[in-house]
């Protein structure tokens, strides 16, 4: 975490850090230089020695950067810029990724829910290994009213029985006129 922090501070504040790195590589070749110097050797003859011994300037501050951040997260920025240049030029190419990116992050989304609600995640009961549930001999749902759901929910048999129906209940005005066309029970 610390290295990220690092590299994100890196990133923030790279014109002043380049600044400092400037610097820092210049006091090291006026040092350099001084000691070039105090062993004998004229200034311009010093100077000329202190950049041959330290090395190419730019290739001292790519080693310096890369101690930083990594050669392949400092082509990431100019990677985004590119890429941000070319989807504002070319307006149909960046509405047709968009639409293709909504299609794909929404169907999968709708797929990952559909999974999830169907295999991955259990029914909201306490043993779901204990469900019964009951069926006509065809395969088909019993259809049974809400009344005898509730005679079997005070039916000291069963620990608990809930019913589901996938139509819709007036409820209210008119009770117990419609028949709930499946429903589960557990066993005690």
């Amino acid at each position: 975490m610390r290295e990220l922090l690092r590299r994100a501070w890196f990133f923030i504040r790279r014109r002043r850090l380049e600044a400092e790195l400037a610097e820092e590589l210049e006091f090291h070749r006026r040092m350099k230089q001084r000691e070039l110097e105090a062993r004998g050797l004229d200034s311009e003859e010093a100077a000329f020695a202190a950049r041959r011994a330290l090395g190419n300037d730019l290739a001292a501050r790519e080693r310096a950067r890369d101690v930083l951040i990594p050669p392949s997260l400092q082509d990431v920025e100019q990677d985004v810029r590119f890429a941000a240049r070319l989807l504002a030029r070319d307006r149909p190419l960046t509405l047709a990724a968009v639409v293709a990116l909504a299609l794909g992050i929404g169907a999968s989304t709708i797929v990952y829910t559909i999974v999830n609600a169907m295999t991955l995640r259990g029914l909201p009961v306490e043993n779901p290994d204990r469900i019964i549930g009951f069926s006509q001999s065809g395969g088909g749902p019993i259809t049974v009213s809400y009344r005898d759901v509730e005679d079997w929910r005070s039916a000291t048999t069963f620990a608990g029985v809930a019913a589901y129906s996938d139509t819709s209940m007036i409820v209210g005005e008119v009770p117990y006129r419609h028949r709930l066309p499946s429903f589960t029970v557990t066993e005690d």
